[in-house]
């Protein structure tokens, strides 16, 4: 099942239920029903993240770890596309963009830190 995510995507119905087609109007009713699974699908998978994130976190908060929890989410987001459509179904790349997010947030901070402090320093030394 594929969804469409943005502009081209219209906003699931408020009432899916009482859909009655009149002429002309059996593709909107279809939308209809099919944006209702995928509502009900997708959250799903959100109730799924969430939960195995929460429960990571408050595990990894009683055995005494530091963890993040943007780090549990991302984690529960890729267990679940690989769950869900296995290890050629997820798009690696979008996890490797992450990756290398994590890994250039810390130099990056770094050097925003030193500059400010550096800035800072002149601004009081005058």
């Amino acid at each position: 099942m594929d969804f469409q995510v943005g502009a081209a995507s219209r906003p699931p119905p408020l009432v899916t239920r009482t859909c009655t087609p009149r002429a002309g109007d059996a593709r909107a009713c279809a939308d209809a029903r099919a944006h209702a699974r995928a509502s009900h699908a997708l959250g799903q998978v959100g109730y799924c993240i969430e939960s195995a994130s929460t429960l990571t976190v408050v595990l990894a908060t009683l055995v005494g770890l530091p963890v993040s929890s943007t780090h549990c989410q991302v984690g529960a987001v890729v267990f679940l596309g690989v769950a869900r459509f296995g290890t050629r179904g997820t798009d690696w790349r979008i996890f490797g963009k992450i990756g290398v997010s994590w890994l250039t947030t810390l130099p990056l901070s770094m050097g925003v830190a030193a500059a400010a402090a550096a800035v800072g320093r002149a601004v009081i030394s005058r």
